[in-house]
């Protein structure tokens, strides 16, 4: 921190710099754009030019950034950038250019913006962070090892990003809408590649009628990741609508007019078209995560539905229950009560978990991707032995898994399809815990959000929670830190963060 010659350390700013900062800094951007156009690439300066432009307006307006990544994330492998071996697609970098417009301005005046994150989360990140770099240490590919550590060091900025919206509410729900918009942007491409039976013969389903949505990620279970990463966020904000509707003015938290109808109006479309996408990704692990997402979703709004704490948890204990004999019935029966194809993809969920030791199981068309996944999770344990606390290295499944793949099955998929036995595999007991430490910390972020007494700080709070239990049981058959995925994760933990933790009157 730069100490003014008063000899007193200035104030962290929790926002925003000020925009005549901005400006100034902006004027000497464009300035210094402009000269090294000139100099180094002139036949560019019309392309160059347009960058400098961008920068300026990110200066002046910072949220934009955090915006178009918002975008990037369901769409940024639709322009990749060459980066050497790797494609970089434009999300990191719009990241990083939003934060240089929050730290430019503020050195500029003297001082560094501070970090509106609890500190128990901070020193979380810190601390995964750390275990994946002591497990780079030494890696075979260290730049395999760097991508994957770039990866979460995404996810901090993000994080960093969306919560130093603090005090600034017009931009919190333009980055919020943002993340609903480009959900239901994907949705609908997935929803296009469904019913156009776009992609592989493999994708047919229902006798070839349609196809697995997949949209830009290219894969249905990925798609179905980012479709449980939209929906809980929209029905959070339809929740809120329906039990604060005809109530404002009556004191209390409906006083708070922080979620406008308009709002509510774009996060029941943007669940609504996740939803049926989610659907047609035809995946078992998403439609699984899905519902204990929205268990998980519907029993806090239920449980802070009442001011009494005794009845919150009589609620969320009943709901619980209630969710456990729906599991039950469906397990005794109840799945030959739906559609055929519908029943028999939920029913194949269970074999996974009886199908351990695959070398000697004979393979055909109905059991090979369930077998697949199942040599890749033995592969892991076999790759976690090898080196139990540090692992492989991060991102080095692929390659570790040349050498302890089983019998018949050699080819690997890039990872285990288990986050925790891929991160097990790859960073070891010490990465694994730092992993947990991390999601622990945003699952408590979650709840202590969904009982604030601000509405869009609860809201969201609820749309996290849901967000990350369905992650949570969805990594139990996949790993969905792909794509940016983890931007979008600290984006929407950043924008709870923000919210405003008390009630807004209305004016």
């Amino acid at each position: 921190m730069l100490i003014p010659r008063s000899g007193q350390a200035p104030a962290l700013p929790r926002r925003w710099p000020a925009a005549p900062d901005r400006r100034r800094s902006g004027r000497a951007a464009l300035l210094l754009a402009g000269g090294l156009t000139l100099a180094l690439a002139p036949d560019r300066a019309l392309l160059l030019g347009l960058f400098a432009l961008g920068l300026l307006a990110l200066l002046r307006w910072p949220w934009l950034g955090l915006c178009a990544a918002a975008f990037g994330v369901p769409f940024g492998s639709l322009l990749p950038l060459p980066l050497g071996g790797l494609a970089l697609t434009p999300t990191p970098l719009l990241l990083a250019a939003s934060g240089l417009a929050l730290l430019l301005p503020a050195l500029a005046r003297g001082q560094l913006p501070g970090l509106p994150i609890p500190r128990s989360l901070l020193a979380a990140l810190a601390l995964f962070l750390a275990a994946l770099a002591a497990s780079a240490w030494g890696a075979i590919a260290p730049g395999v090892a760097a991508v994957e550590i770039a990866r979460w060091l995404e996810f901090g900025l993000a994080l960093v990003l969306a919560a130093s919206l603090t005090g600034r509410p017009r931009a919190i729900r333009r980055l919020l809408i943002c993340l609903l918009l480009a959900g239901a942007a994907q949705a609908l491409l997935g929803t296009w590649t469904a019913l156009a039976r776009w992609g592989p013969e493999a994708y047919a389903v229902l006798g070839g009628r349609i196809h697995r949505a997949h949209g830009s990620f290219g894969q249905p279970n990925p798609f179905a990741g980012y479709a449980n990463m939209v929906w809980p966020l929209g029905a959070a904000l339809l929740l809120d609508g329906l039990r604060h509707a005809g109530q404002g003015g009556r004191g209390g938290r409906t006083a708070d007019r922080s979620i406008a109808p308009t709002l509510t109006l774009v996060g029941a479309f943007a669940a609504l078209l996740a939803g049926l996408a989610l659907l047609l990704s035809w995946s078992r692990g998403g439609w699984l995560a899905a519902a204990a997402g929205g268990a998980a979703l519907g029993t806090a709004w239920l449980a802070t539905g009442f001011r009494s704490a005794r009845l919150g948890r009589r609620t969320a204990g009943l709901t619980g229950i209630l969710a456990s004999l729906v599991l039950l019935g469906l397990a005794g029966g109840g799945l030959e009560r739906l559609p055929a194809s519908v029943g028999q993809r939920l029913a194949s969920i269970g074999q996974t978990e009886r199908a351990w030791g695959v070398t000697d199981v004979e393979v055909t068309d109905a059991n090979f991707s369930t077998l697949e996944r199942i040599a890749h999770w033995e592969a892991a344990v076999a790759m976690w032995a090898e080196a139990p606390w540090l692992g492989q290295g991060p991102g080095h499944y692929a390659l570790a898994y040349r050498r302890v793949h089983l019998p018949r099955w050699p080819d690997a998929l890039g990872h285990a399809h288990n986050i925790y036995l891929n991160l097990l595999a790859e960073t070891g007991l010490i990465g694994l815990a730092g992993f947990l430490l991390l999601w622990l910390g945003l699952l408590g972020l979650a709840l202590r959000a969904a009982g604030s007494a601000g509405r869009l700080r609860a809201a969201l709070g609820l749309g996290l929670l849901g967000v990350l239990v369905a992650t949570s049981i969805h990594n139990l058959l996949d790993n969905l830190f792909v794509h940016e995925m983890t931007v979008q994760l600290g984006l929407l933990a950043g924008l709870t963060l923000a919210a405003p933790p008390t009630e807004k009157p209305s004016p």
